[in-house]
């Protein structure tokens, strides 16, 4: 073999061994600075409840994750409501720095002893807050829609006149 081909090997091995290099450490720094970075918690505090007649009510609870990252927490010791199975529907994944609400219906007797037990905590799913509801009129609601039509088109129609009589202007001069 040609002494200049083991040369042109190294040259060529050289910027392979630099990327391996720098691909390892896209990848490990990464993970290393999430396993140092300290899990803040996910939280629940009941927000209302909805009596739906017939024996349940809805209860409306707030979740807030702190990190700055999703957490997933499976159903299980850290997210599970009894009494019951540990998955009535609660969700499992929480986006990251966000307040979501999630409700569950629940008989009124179970009411009187459930809990979320959601990461480290427990939150008991008890209320006597009843959550507030309007009812927007049907015709109320065309009303305000087709007046906000009829606005817009008469804003835009003077805009787009104010655009055609500037551009004559210019074409005079």
């Amino acid at each position: 073999m040609p002494a200049g081909n083991s040369v042109v090997r190294r040259w060529v091995r050289v910027p392979f061994a630099v990327l391996a290099v720098g691909v390892l450490g896209f990848v490990a720094v990464p993970a290393a600075f999430a396993a140092s970075t300290p899990h803040k918690s996910v939280t629940a505090s009941v927000s209302c409840f909805v009596d739906n007649g017939d024996g349940t009510a809805t209860v409306t609870v707030d979740v807030t994750n702190e990190n700055s990252t999703a957490v997933t927490l499976d159903y299980g010791p850290e997210n599970r409501i009894q009494p019951g199975p540990d998955n009535q529907g609660q969700p499992t994944v929480f986006a990251a720095g966000a307040t979501g609400a999630w409700s569950g219906t629940f008989t009124k007797a179970q009411l009187t002893t459930a809990e979320w037990h959601l990461d480290g905590s427990t939150v008991a799913l008890q209320t006597t807050s009843e959550c507030g509801s309007f009812d927007v009129p049907a015709q109320g609601a065309v009303l305000a829609v087709v007046a906000f039509g009829a606005v817009s088109a008469i804003i835009g129609a003077a805009l787009m006149g104010e655009v055609r009589r500037r551009r004559l202007h210019q074409d005079v001069e």
